[in-house]
C-alpha cells in the first residue's frame, strides 16, 4: 500500500467509527506485548470495544456461514479451522484472547484447537448485562485443587 492509500484508509475508519475508535483501537494495539493474538471467532457478529482486542487480530470467519446441510457446516468448519491452524503455527504465541462470536459448536471447536497446537488456554470475552469482561480460567489450578482434595 502506499502513503496515500493507508491515509485513505484511516479517513475511512475515522468517517465511519470516530477520532476515539482509532485512538483506542491503536493505543491497545501499541501497548499489547507481542506474541498476543486475539481471536474472532466470526468477525461482524457485534462490535467490539477496542480495549478487549490485544495484539495481532485474527478473525477466524466473517459474515453468513453456509450452514444449511451437514455437508455445509463440516466444510465452512473444515476451512475455518485449517486458517486458523496456519495462524498459530505462525508465531510461538504466548497469550491468545478469544472472542467467541459465532456459532457455538465452531466457538467450542476454536478453543479445542488452540489449546491442542499451543498447549494454552484462552482468555475468554464475556458479555453480560451490557458489559464485557475477560474470562482467564486457570484450569491446571483446577485440577490440581480436585487432586489434592
Amino acid at each position: 500500500m502506499s502513503s496515500n492509500d493507508y491515509k485513505e484508509l484511516i479517513s475511512k475508519f475515522i468517517d465511519k467509527y470516530g477520532e476515539d475508535e482509532l485512538a483506542g483501537y491503536l493505543d491497545v494495539r501499541l501497548s499489547t506485548p507481542e506474541r498476543t493474538l486475539t481471536l474472532i471467532g466470526n468477525n461482524g457478529t457485534h462490535k467490539i470495544p477496542p480495549e478487549f482486542l490485544h495484539g495481532e487480530v485474527f478473525a477466524v470467519t466473517s459474515g453468513s456461514l453456509q450452514l444449511g446441510t451437514k455437508e455445509e457446516i463440516h466444510a465452512e468448519y473444515k476451512e475455518a479451522l485449517a486458517r486458523l491452524i496456519e495462524k498459530l503455527k505462525e508465531k510461538p504465541w504466548r497469550k491468545v484472547y478469544f472472542v467467541p462470536t459465532g456459532p457455538t459448536t465452531l466457538v467450542l471447536q476454536i478453543k479445542v484447537v488452540v489449546y491442542n497446537i499451543l498447549r494454552i488456554s484462552t482468555v475468554d470475552l464475556f458479555y453480560s448485562k451490557g458489559h464485557y469482561m475477560e474470562l482467564d480460567m486457570d484450569y491446571r489450578e483446577i485440577l490440581d485443587s480436585i487432586k489434592n482434595s
